[in-house]
């Protein structure tokens, strides 16, 4: 069905190619080793030699070239052939594939998403695998990336039609000289009778940066409210067991490092729209691509910003309730060592009185000569006693086994509110940091 309705629309609509990407902080240095990857099929890094032939095998790089800023533009890239498909990646990270349409635009993007999703990405995570930070919490909703394409002649109507039969929505539609940009959910169609200038070029680069760019904001966004709302739920708890405190310990330490990874990734992210924004004003399209919602340097800038003023906030949400955490479980030791211990005399003490009873019996008394002038009788408990005696000393050691660790157990159950809310002796220097954060 979708196929007759798109063969309908391409009598008039002539799309040129698609392009379909993502971006994620990278260097040079891995541009340099992404390079020799293509090329050898290898890598300098503890990575399985078998894997990185595989996956080396299944791209079928051909036509591998590296291009550097002569060509112009601030970033160096390498681009290869791999079986009908352009692959391009450039040294800020931004990584793009093409597939030029045919007759069947379908299957063509289709077998785009294949090739990106199946071949490329998964030599990128082979190659990149190693001392690549991860985080604990993710994001499930971020799986869409965007795909760009591009014609050379169609309608608004055609377009619309086009991207329903792909059940897409165009959402705004913006034109400016030589182009016209349709903005959809995942789909962004750009008509322009120049589809292979090096302004269209750019404008693709610009607009997958920026979905790209912007959807990171927003896992990051998600992944705040994630961890935000799992501390919550502990400080809202009306009392905690010390069974869960070496469970909530672990969970806290990893949200400690998720913070420090997010930090450290927002600040990278916001480097580079630096670098891209110069690319863009050193090149003089800065207006044209303004025009065409393609240079949001100025919002991402601010929305990145905002983001890490979120997560220095949450810097000491997670560490007054590690701190908390930390002194629970530690006094929980101290009351397992008491217990320990408390039992350990408890046995002692029965243990020499049992032990009394087994010197029962005679001790003769002898004189110089060796005769014997007396005989001492100690006297001990008779089996009955000693059944009693024992039976009772057994049952006494077992209740107060089991009273100490329920009275323990309601001791350990501390009242969270006392310790994290205002009152707290971490509720002054929580006040203060997060002041502090938010007048930064």
């Amino acid at each position: 069905m979708f196929c007759d309705t798109l063969c309908a629309i391409k009598e008039d609509m002539r799309i040129a190619y698609a392009v379909t990407g993502n971006w994620f902080p990278r260097t040079k240095m891995h541009l340099k080793e992404y390079h020799r990857f293509l090329v050898d099929g290898v890598s300098h890094l503890p990575i399985d030699p078998e894997l990185l032939r595989r996956v080396h095998k299944a791209m079928q790089p051909t036509n591998i070239a590296y291009i550097g800023l002569a060509a112009g533009g601030r970033f160096d890239h390498v681009e290869a052939e791999c079986g009908g498909f352009l692959a391009s990646y450039f040294e800020d990270g931004l990584f793009l594939a093409r597939r030029n349409i045919g007759t069947d635009a379908d299957a063509d993007i289709y077998e785009l998403h294949n090739f990106y999703n199946e071949k490329l990405l998964v030599a990128l995570s082979a190659l990149f695998s190693v001392g690549l930070p991860a985080l604990s919490v993710h994001d499930p909703k971020y799986t869409e990336r965007p795909t760009v394409v591009v014609a050379e002649s169609a309608t608004d109507a055609e377009v619309t039609q086009w991207t329903d039969a792909l059940q897409d929505r165009i959402h705004f539609l913006i034109k400016h000289k030589k182009h016209r940009v349709y903005y959809g959910d995942r789909l962004i169609v750009v008509v322009t009778r120049e589809p292979e200038s090096d302004l269209t070029h750019q404008l693709i680069r610009s607009i997958i940066f920026f979905r790209e760019f912007e959807a990171r904001l927003n896992n990051f966004l998600n992944l705040h409210r994630e961890v935000w709302h799992s501390i919550d739920e502990i400080r809202k708890k009306d009392s905690l067991s010390l069974t869960e405190l070496p469970r909530i310990r672990d969970r806290l330490l990893d949200f400690d490092r998720d913070l420090s990874i997010v930090v450290a990734r927002l600040s990278q992210m916001e480097d580079f729209l630096v670098e891209r924004q110069l690319e863009i004003d050193e090149m003089d399209r800065t207006e044209y691509l303004r025009a065409l919602e393609a240079y949001r340097f100025g919002k991402m800038r601010v929305n990145t910003r905002y983001l890490l003023q979120l997560w220095n906030q949450l810097d000491s949400y997670i560490e007054s309730t590690a701190n908390i955490i930390g002194l629970m479980y530690q006094e929980s030791l101290e009351k397992s060592l008491n217990v320990l211990q408390f039992i350990f005399l408890l046995g002692s003490v029965a243990g020499v009185l049992i032990l009394g009873d087994l010197s029962a019996g005679e001790t003769p008394i002898v004189d110089a000569g060796g005769q014997t002038i007396a005989v001492a009788q100690m006297t001990g408990f008779n089996w009955q006693d000693l059944f009693i005696f024992g039976g009772t000393s057994l049952f006494l050691t077992f209740a107060i086994f089991f009273g100490m660790q329920f009275f323990t157990s309601k001791l350990s159950r501390i009242a969270t509110k006392t310790l994290v809310g205002e009152s707290s002796p971490f509720s002054k220097q929580r006040k203060k940091r997060l002041n502090g954060s938010s007048g930064s």
